[in-house]
């Protein structure tokens, strides 16, 4: 006789071990770690480009030629 996998022979529910809630929760806080990691990195790109344009004006008035016509 065949026996029925051990999920089925608890009554069809699966029990979920303490090691695999863990590795679940570690993959969580990767997760979680590498998502704050990307929106700090963008934040600070998108920073340095306001930076740079406010710098870009900054300097404006200095270069304020005619176009050769």
């Amino acid at each position: 006789m065949v026996e029925p996998p051990q999920h089925m022979a608890m009554g069809g529910t699966r029990q979920r071990s303490a090691s695999r809630d863990r590795a679940d929760a570690g993959v969580g806080s990767v997760q979680g770690h590498l998502s704050q990691m990307m929106f700090n990195a963008g934040r600070e790109k998108l920073q340095d480009t306001f930076n740079s344009y406010g710098r870009v004006d900054l300097l404006r008035p200095y270069f304020d030629v005619d176009p050769k016509q």
